[in-house]
């Protein structure tokens, strides 16, 4: 069950002006080990106006990485039930403390973006303009879902100008049988989130565990019940897998305190962030590992003395937070 002091901040939280949005926070997420990404971002930034923090993303192919303390959020995997993926549970653990730096910090929202961008200065400057004073939870910012709207050929006057709906957009594509190969995944690129959207998406780690990259479970918990009854009509042959999964998850047929389909939009006029796929990785994507890490402690005292000094700076008092909303 959510905390009181969730719900309260879920309906008291209210979009300030833009000189509030001009301060909002910019969480960049780097792994501790991809220094030239670091680098490269910094020149970015520098001279923009934008001031930034950089949130040192959890590397989950550490052999040291202590799995156990995260067994609460492990969740059957969507494609391998006994084998999970430890680079996109490392990317949603990452996304989360940005997450919680939003929902405990005193802006209206903020913005969080990952390190292999290329950033767009003067749309990023008209984006926070034009979404002050906005209610949403999440804004995406990115040119992939970006060109979500040339896919479904979404004219200039269906949407106010400024965003449009994520959750109207996906069940077009699907519905039209339009959603194909060719339409990108949604991806976590760049994206401006609310405290009321951080608090949703923590809720929604929290109840359903992580099971997923954290791009489809942010981007398929925008559907709201009726959508999900209108796509349970589509054959399941003209559905990706990815939304044949979430159609048949028991999660969404609970009752929860607190709403936890999220209001998420499309920046609409242009791409604020792109993704630039050439810059070099030691991220291993499609790596996959048996879920009997989540059981598995280390054996011996010191080892366990250390790796838990280890786990309190990567937790970063993220399971704290996590046990105040329950």
């Amino acid at each position: 069950m959510i905390s009181k002091w969730a719900a309260q901040n879920l309906k008291q939280n209210k979009v300030c002006g833009a000189a509030v949005v001009k301060r909002a926070p910019v969480y960049l997420v780097n792994l501790k080990g991809e220094a030239g990404r670091r680098i490269r971002m910094k020149r970015q930034f520098s001279g923009t106006g934008i001031k930034y923090h950089t949130i040192s993303a959890h590397d989950c192919h550490d052999e040291r990485f202590p799995f156990f303390l995260y067994k609460e959020f492990s969740g059957q995997w969507w494609d391998r039930y006994d084998h999970f993926k430890p680079g996109a549970f490392g990317c949603f653990l990452s996304h989360a403390e940005c997450w919680m730096k939003v929902a405990t910090g005193s802006a209206p929202y903020g913005i969080v973006m990952e390190d292999d961008i290329e950033l767009n200065v003067k749309a990023f400057w008209r984006c926070m303009e034009d979404i002050a004073g906005m209610s949403f939870d999440v804004i995406y910012l990115s040119e992939r879902m970006h060109s979500w709207l040339d896919n479904a050929k979404i004219q200039v006057g269906e949407h106010d100008g400024k965003t449009y709906s994520v959750s109207s957009l996906l069940c077009r594509l699907l519905l039209d049988g339009t959603y194909s190969e060719k339409v990108p995944p949604p991806g976590t690129d760049g994206y401006v989130v609310s405290k009321k959207g951080a608090l949703k998406l923590l809720y929604m780690m929290q109840s359903r565990g992580i099971n997923m990259g954290v791009d489809y479970a942010m981007a398929l918990n925008t559907l709201n019940q009726d959508q999900l009854e209108r796509l349970r009509g589509v054959g399941a042959d003209r559905l990706p897998f990815s939304v044949r999964c979430i159609l048949h998850n028991e999660a969404h047929r609970l009752e929860f305190d607190a709403p936890v389909c999220l209001d998420s939009h499309i920046y609409a006029p242009q791409w604020v962030v792109r993704l630039t796929p050439s810059i070099p990785s030691t991220i291993r994507h499609e790596v996959y590992c048996s879920n009997e890490l989540f059981d598995a402690e280390p054996a011996g005292f010191f080892e366990r003395i250390s790796i838990r000094r280890l786990s309190r700076a990567l937790s970063n008092g993220l399971k704290a937070f996590f046990h105040s909303l329950s």
